[in-house]
């Protein structure tokens, strides 16, 4: 209903968030499951959203992803070393 600071409005709020995450699979996994490519990775993000209301949100996101091991390899034949990834998304909750 009103914005986020002060009676009359104003800017809103802005939340800045960091993540670090990583998985790693044994090579177990490779060996039980006859899966294929790397079997750990590594992420890093970062992320700014903005609250101009309490019912939305801008939200721009920047995440690079790091694969070990072997290469990635997708369904066309295409190996992948690293990803970095750009997502921009508005929200609206009504």
């Amino acid at each position: 209903d009103k914005p986020v600071f002060g009676e009359q409005g104003g800017f809103g709020a802005i939340q800045i968030v960091a993540r670090y995450s990583k998985i790693y699979l044994g090579s177990e996994f490779q060996d039980e499951t006859g899966a294929t490519g790397t079997n750990h990775v590594r992420e890093y993000a970062g992320a700014i959203n903005w609250y101009p209301n309490e019912h939305a949100r801008f939200s721009v996101m920047y995440s690079n992803i790091e694969y070990g091991g072997e290469r990635v390899v997708l369904a066309g034949g295409t190996s992948v070393d690293d990803e970095n990834v750009w997502i921009i998304r508005f929200q609206v909750d009504f």
